[in-house]
C-alpha cells in the first residue's frame, strides 16, 4: 500500500530530472547542480524542499559548439574566499565541468571552468583547464 510521507521527509529522488547531481551547502542553503544544457540548479534550505533556481551558466561558453551537442556533464562547484575575477565580491564559487571542444581533432571532452560571486551563478566561463605541461590522456 503507497502512502504519502510525513511532511518533512524526504523521498528519493529528492528532486527529479537533474542527473548527475552535486551538491553545496552554503552557509543555512544547500545548491545541487546537475548534468543538462547550461547546467540547471535547484536550492533548499532543508534537503526536503528544492526551487528551481536556474541554470549556473546563462549562455554556452565560446570554446564548445555553439548548436548541437555539446556534452554539459558533471559540475562540480567550490566556494572559496576572496573575490572572483573582475569582482569586489567577498567570496568567489568556482565550477568545473566537462564540455566538448570541437576545435580539438578529433573534437574531445575538456574540463571548464567558471566563476560566480553567488552560489546560484550565473557563472562567468574562464575557459578550458589548463595543464603545465599541456597534456592529453591516453586516448589523445
Amino acid at each position: 500500500m503507497l502512502t504519502t510521507p510525513p511532511t518533512g521527509t524526504y523521498q528519493n529522488p529528492v528532486y527529479g530530472g537533474l542527473p548527475d547531481p552535486m551538491g553545496l551547502r552554503d552557509l543555512d542553503d544547500f545548491y545541487v547542480y546537475g548534468t543538462g544544457d547550461l547546467f540547471p540548479v535547484v536550492r533548499s534550505t532543508d534537503l526536503v524542499h528544492w526551487t528551481k533556481v536556474g541554470t549556473a551558466l546563462s549562455r554556452r561558453p565560446a570554446w564548445v559548439p555553439q548548436s548541437g551537442q555539446w556534452n554539459p556533464w558533471a559540475p562540480s562547484v567550490l566556494r572559496r574566499d576572496g573575490a572572483c575575477p573582475r569582482t569586489t565580491s567577498t567570496s568567489c564559487y568556482v565550477m568545473y565541468y566537462t564540455g566538448l571542444n570541437a576545435s580539438l581533432s578529433p573534437p574531445a571532452n575538456c574540463i571548464g571552468v567558471a566563476t560566480s560571486p553567488v552560489p546560484a551563478g550565473p557563472f562567468t566561463d574562464a575557459g578550458i583547464l589548463h595543464t603545465d605541461p599541456p597534456s592529453v590522456d591516453s586516448s589523445g
